[in-house]
């Protein structure tokens, strides 16, 4: 199970409350694929995940294409690439072609790990003043 730690928030509660809500996302989906739930469920909630995911990433490109983040079109090619394997392992998952090894490869790994706790921190110091704003607003 993953659990959400205070060190990867970045301070902006729309971001912060976003992934919190993808860990909660895909514990539940990974859970789901460990006790062998019947392959067309785990399908759907990789279907919802990546519905979700798709909108958030929407909204995380207005942001960074507003703050001026130079790496944006890199990171537009990676969120279209993670989605692309959302659909693949959702496909993978009906037709009985993957296995919970490629579903922890997708969620936990390039997922959380690369994405989330590696790429999009690197947008951060393009977020500073937004971030003091958030702060001091709660």
């Amino acid at each position: 199970q993953l659990v959400w730690r205070s060190t990867y928030e970045c301070g902006m509660t729309t971001i912060d409350e976003r992934n919190r809500a993808l860990f909660t996302d895909v514990n539940t989906l990974f859970g789901h694929v460990l006790s062998d739930a019947p392959a067309d469920e785990s399908a759907s909630l990789v279907d919802a995940l990546r519905m979700s995911i798709e909108e958030y990433f929407g909204v995380e490109e207005t942001l960074l294409a507003s703050v001026g983040f130079p790496e944006l079109d890199e990171h537009m090619a990676l969120q279209r690439r993670l989605i692309a394997s959302a659909t693949a392992l959702s496909k993978g998952l009906r037709s009985g072609h993957v296995t919970s090894g490629d579903v922890f490869q997708l969620l936990v790994h390039e997922l959380v790990a690369q994405h989330l706790l590696n790429a999009d921190r690197r947008y951060l110091p393009y977020l500073a003043p937004k971030r003091s704003y958030s702060a001091a607003n709660k």
